[in-house]
């Protein structure tokens, strides 16, 4: 999850393929997975996941180590551009500024 959100923070443009392709090929089939195992195998993990599924725990724990995730890698990204800007990005910030004076 963390390489997905540093993706999105330094691209702007394969963010929506990159949201498909996450939801689609790796998330929804993972918890599909997690929760039909016990139905397809001879050994039952004894709806570990249904239980935990249950438990409001397991929502709050995805939600703050994701939150957590995003503020740290994008602070760490904002201050490293606030700070030491790449060429790219300092030309991006002039062509910026000289079009909003261009404007007035």
């Amino acid at each position: 999850m963390a390489v997905s959100i540093k993706l999105i923070l330094h691209t702007r443009i394969w963010n929506y393929v990159h949201f498909v392709v996450l939801g689609f090929f790796s998330l929804i089939p993972f918890f599909g997975f997690i929760f039909v195992y016990d139905f397809i195998t001879e050994t039952p993990a004894y709806l570990t996941m249904g239980i935990l599924a249950s438990s409001s725990y397991f929502y709050t724990n995805i939600i703050a180590t994701s939150l957590f995730v995003i503020a740290f890698d994008g602070g760490i990204y904002f201050l490293r551009r606030l700070k030491y800007p790449t060429n790219s990005e300092k030309l991006q910030d002039f062509i910026k500024n000289k079009g909003a004076t261009n404007r007035e």
